[in-house]
């Protein structure tokens, strides 16, 4: 077995549930201008999107600021 295999079934040993966790960052890397922010507050009182799907349509249809991916 290799290494990653290993640390693979460490971590889920160490955890109470076998349900899939969100894959998206807790904190994300995105920098919102205070117009940015109120656009993306109102999109998801109106669309009422979960935040994942909420960070996909703002990506999309606006410029945010993002670190290079690696």
């Amino acid at each position: 077995m290799s290494f990653s295999a290993k640390d693979t079934i460490r971590r889920w040993q160490q955890r109470d549930d076998v349900a899939d966790g969100s894959h998206t960052p807790h904190r994300l890397q995105t920098t919102l201008t205070p117009t940015q922010e109120a656009v993306v507050v109102e999109l998801r009182k109106t669309l009422l999107l979960p935040l994942d799907d909420l960070l996909v349509v703002t990506r999309e249809f606006s410029t945010l600021k993002s670190p290079d991916p690696l």
